[in-house]
Protein backbone atom coordinates (compact mmCIF):
# COMPACT_ATOMS: atom_id res chain seq x y z
CA UNK A 1 0.00 0.00 0.00
CA UNK A 2 1.58 3.24 -1.04
CA UNK A 3 -0.45 5.37 1.40
CA UNK A 4 -0.47 3.05 4.42
CA UNK A 5 -3.34 3.27 6.88
CA UNK A 6 -5.15 6.61 6.78
CA UNK A 7 -7.27 6.41 9.90
CA UNK A 8 -6.90 6.96 13.61
CA UNK A 9 -5.39 4.57 16.14
CA UNK A 10 -8.80 3.97 17.70
CA UNK A 11 -9.62 1.55 14.89
CA UNK A 12 -6.41 -0.44 15.42
CA UNK A 13 -8.04 -3.34 17.30
CA UNK A 14 -10.82 -3.84 14.76
CA UNK A 15 -8.38 -3.63 11.83
CA UNK A 16 -6.05 -6.06 13.60
CA UNK A 17 -8.95 -8.46 14.09
CA UNK A 18 -9.96 -8.13 10.45
CA UNK A 19 -6.35 -8.76 9.38
CA UNK A 20 -6.27 -11.96 11.41
CA UNK A 21 -9.54 -13.11 9.83
CA UNK A 22 -8.19 -12.38 6.34
CA UNK A 23 -4.90 -14.18 7.11
CA UNK A 24 -6.82 -17.24 8.29
CA UNK A 25 -8.95 -17.10 5.16
CA UNK A 26 -5.80 -16.96 3.01
CA UNK A 27 -4.36 -19.97 4.82
CA UNK A 28 -7.50 -21.92 3.90
CA UNK A 29 -7.64 -20.52 0.35
CA UNK A 30 -4.01 -20.26 -0.84
CA UNK A 31 -5.07 -19.52 -4.43
CA UNK A 32 -6.77 -16.29 -3.33
CA UNK A 33 -5.02 -13.06 -4.16
CA UNK A 34 -5.89 -10.84 -1.20
CA UNK A 35 -3.75 -7.75 -0.91
CA UNK A 36 -4.76 -4.60 0.91
CA UNK A 37 -4.78 -1.72 -1.56
CA UNK A 38 -6.15 1.05 0.63
CA UNK A 39 -7.35 1.43 4.22
CA UNK A 40 -8.73 4.79 5.29
CA UNK A 41 -11.48 6.75 6.90
CA UNK A 42 -13.65 8.61 4.44
CA UNK A 43 -16.70 10.62 5.49
CA UNK A 44 -16.47 8.88 8.87
CA UNK A 45 -16.63 5.40 7.35
CA UNK A 46 -14.03 2.67 7.15
CA UNK A 47 -12.86 2.06 3.59
CA UNK A 48 -10.94 -1.22 3.29
CA UNK A 49 -10.08 -2.04 -0.31
CA UNK A 50 -8.48 -5.29 -1.43
CA UNK A 51 -7.02 -6.37 -4.76
CA UNK A 52 -9.56 -9.19 -4.96
CA UNK A 53 -12.30 -10.62 -2.77
CA UNK A 54 -15.32 -12.86 -2.70
CA UNK A 55 -18.60 -12.85 -0.76
CA UNK A 56 -17.01 -14.33 2.38
CA UNK A 57 -14.28 -11.67 2.48
CA UNK A 58 -16.80 -8.94 1.72
CA UNK A 59 -18.86 -10.10 4.71
CA UNK A 60 -15.77 -9.85 6.96
CA UNK A 61 -15.08 -6.31 5.72
CA UNK A 62 -18.71 -5.24 6.14
CA UNK A 63 -18.71 -6.50 9.74
CA UNK A 64 -15.57 -4.42 10.42
CA UNK A 65 -17.24 -1.37 8.81
CA UNK A 66 -20.22 -1.78 11.13
CA UNK A 67 -17.94 -1.94 14.18
CA UNK A 68 -16.00 1.11 12.96
CA UNK A 69 -19.25 3.08 12.59
CA UNK A 70 -19.70 2.80 16.38
CA UNK A 71 -16.02 3.08 17.43
CA UNK A 72 -14.18 6.33 18.07
CA UNK A 73 -11.44 6.65 15.49
CA UNK A 74 -9.17 8.32 18.05
CA UNK A 75 -9.70 6.39 21.30
CA UNK A 76 -11.37 3.11 20.32
CA UNK A 77 -14.23 3.80 22.76
CA UNK A 78 -17.89 3.78 21.69
CA UNK A 79 -18.60 6.67 19.36
CA UNK A 80 -20.97 8.24 16.88
CA UNK A 81 -20.63 9.94 13.53
CA UNK A 82 -19.81 13.61 14.14
CA UNK A 83 -19.16 16.74 12.13
CA UNK A 84 -17.11 19.81 12.86
CA UNK A 85 -18.23 23.41 12.76
CA UNK A 86 -16.62 24.03 9.38
CA UNK A 87 -17.49 22.27 6.13
CA UNK A 88 -13.74 21.64 5.78
CA UNK A 89 -13.69 19.51 8.94
CA UNK A 90 -13.88 15.80 8.09
CA UNK A 91 -16.74 13.66 9.32
CA UNK A 92 -15.42 11.36 12.03
CA UNK A 93 -16.69 8.74 14.44
CA UNK A 94 -15.87 10.16 17.86
CA UNK A 95 -16.58 9.38 21.49
CA UNK A 96 -18.33 12.19 23.40
CA UNK A 97 -15.07 13.35 25.02
CA UNK A 98 -13.19 13.74 21.71
CA UNK A 99 -16.22 15.30 20.02
CA UNK A 100 -16.32 17.95 22.73
CA UNK A 101 -12.54 18.44 22.63
CA UNK A 102 -12.55 18.95 18.83
CA UNK A 103 -15.77 21.02 18.79
CA UNK A 104 -17.69 18.37 16.85
CA UNK A 105 -21.38 17.53 17.17
CA UNK A 106 -23.24 14.28 16.52
CA UNK A 107 -24.74 13.89 13.04
CA UNK A 108 -28.41 13.06 13.37
CA UNK A 109 -29.35 10.42 10.82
Amino acid sequence: MCWGFECGDGWYQLLHGLSIQLSNYLAEHPDSNLEAIQVKSKFGRLCFHLSDYDAVVEEMINAARERAAATCEITGRPGQLCRGKSRRDPLMVLCPEKAEEFGYSVVIR
